[in-house]
């Protein structure tokens, strides 16, 4: 399931009608124009149900404004639709609240129809994103530069992504270059085992060699760590006394021996430059920093997100809060998913380390929410930034309590014990856990991104029923039946 939103600003029509209900002229009108264009509409289809059974129907583009308890008229300051082109979900909605900021007496109201755009795969998306643009522009007159007129709804990086930055610490990342080599696991071993021994003669390298792995394959991974713009590996010259295949000096260059020829093998007597001289590799701080910690896991987890679709700047990496270090973080809606990777078996001490990090991260957020909900009523903000389709603020403005959702997430090169996985669904049921992670990471992190966008899908049918229309799903089935009973009745009564 992928995702791409935009905004396109119809202030041009909309402050050229006299309709005091405009945004709910707005999206009729947009409706009348995508349904023209072979969109469906969850609108149309549902007032032909009406039809179909009462012989009238009505809609919430249909509807009157209904006066509430001392006069206040119920209408919404909000309204939104949804319509599909064969695999592809559009909602679509205008909201009121953000531009009262703007008003003024001398400036005129600014109206933004907002597009959130679902669909399986993203291979012909923009083909859609060009109809849905080309309908409105033309089905509303707008004659000014489309640059200036339609633009991108989400902004990357988010909000939260912004906040969290500023909250937490990092690590530099590790180079593009030198994650792909890390990541494969031919090259991660080779560093594996010399990690383990220390240190590595050029003529021990066939020790490391294999049916699958060859000594050039070897050497040739170890020269690339030791090389100028990686230095995880330190690479020396070994003398190497012929006699007693002993180490008698280190060099870091080879012309290094051309400077001493008067010098003699303390064991053999020998002449240093008639000695064996081959490669010395050395484990590095670094290289045990990368592999102890591993460093190339958060860029191979980034990589999945970004292919499931969540913009590269949402996604955090190596980032510390006071003392816990967290691998990864993902920005994506009103979901924050805490990554714990693991090159090793995964214990149950594991799962409560992640377990309190995320407690404890939840609750630095969740007071940052409730204040950002606070600030947003005030101010009426812009909805949408901190989120998609504006789900976080929409929620933000109608709730006291954070929003916002931690989703802790372990995952494994290896296996992940039972009684792990167990504690997070016991404490977290959102918790995802993930063994053997390099085979299948790609669709695991599809399959969250995807569970996330249809429960937002999902909200966005109820909004269409509830929020568009007023307090609650009764309001809209009631005045919506009654609008089709009242003209089923008149006509009748004609008859």
């Amino acid at each position: 399931m992928r995702y791409q939103s935009l905004t396109i600003d119809v202030s041009e029509w909309g402050n050229a009608q006299t309709s005091k209900s405009i945004w709910r002229l707005i999206l009729s009108h947009l409706s009348k124009c995508l349904s023209e264009r072979g969109f469906l509409s969850f609108e149309a289809e549902a007032r032909r149900a009406m039809e179909q059974f009462l012989g009238f129907g009505a809609d919430q583009f249909s509807l009157q404004e209904a006066p509430r308890a001392g006069g206040v008229k119920d209408d919404p300051m909000a309204f939104t639709t949804c319509f599909r082109l064969e695999q592809y979900l559009i909602f679509a909605d205008v909201e009121m609240a953000p531009y009262l900021a703007r008003r003024s007496e001398q400036a005129k109201p600014q109206q933004h129809i907002e597009i959130d755009l679902f669909c399986p795969d993203m291979d012909s998306v923009d083909s859609v994103r060009e109809q849905i643009i080309e309908a409105i522009m033309k089905g509303f007159g707008l004659t000014g530069a489309r640059s200036d007129i339609v633009g991108p709804k989400v902004v990357s990086p988010s909000r939260i992504t912004i906040d969290l930055k500023g909250r937490l610490t990092f690590k530099e990342a590790v180079s593009p270059a030198l994650y792909d080599k890390v990541r494969a696991k031919t090259d991660r071993s080779i560093l594996l085992e010399l990690k383990k021994r220390g240190s590595l003669l050029e003529s021990d390298l066939k020790d490391f060699a294999s049916e699958q792995v060859a000594v050039d394959k070897v050497r040739n991974t170890l020269d690339f760590f030791s090389g100028q713009d990686v230095q995880l590996v330190e690479r020396l010259y070994a003398v190497v006394c012929k006699k007693t295949k002993e180490i008698m000096f280190l060099l870091p260059k080879k012309e290094e021996i051309a400077k001493a020829p008067g010098l003699l093998c303390a064991n053999c007597g020998n002449s240093i430059g008639s000695e064996t001289l081959m490669a010395y590799y050395k484990a590095t701080p670094a290289l045990q920093d990368l592999l102890d910690g591993s460093r190339w896991m958060p860029l191979l987890v980034k990589t999945a997100f970004e292919r499931a679709g969540v913009p590269a700047d949402d996604i955090l990496t190596e980032a510390k809060h006071f003392e816990d270090e967290i691998d990864v973080l993902v920005a994506y809606g009103d979901r924050i998913l805490v990554c714990e990777l693991k090159d090793r078996p995964v214990s149950l001490n594991d799962a409560y380390k992640l377990s309190a990090k995320t407690s404890r991260l939840e609750a630095v957020v969740g007071r940052r929410s409730q204040r950002s909900a606070t600030e947003t009523r005030s101010s009426a903000a812009r909805i949408g930034d901190y989120g998609l389709a504006g789900d976080w603020w929409s929620n933000a403005l109608g709730s006291d309590q954070s929003p916002l959702k931690m989703v802790p997430i372990l995952m494994s090169t290896q296996d992940i014990a039972p009684d792990a996985q167990s504690l997070m669904k016991d404490t977290r049921p959102d918790a995802k856990s993930l063994a053997n992670c390099e085979e299948g990471l790609e669709g695991f992190c599809d399959q969250i991104i995807n569970q996330i966008n249809i429960a937002r899908m999902t909200a966005r049918f109820n909004v269409i029923i509830s929020r568009s229309i007023g307090d609650s799903v009764t309001n809209l089935v009631a005045r919506t039946v009654e609008e089709g009973f009242n003209l089923w009745l008149k006509a009748n009564a004609a008859r």
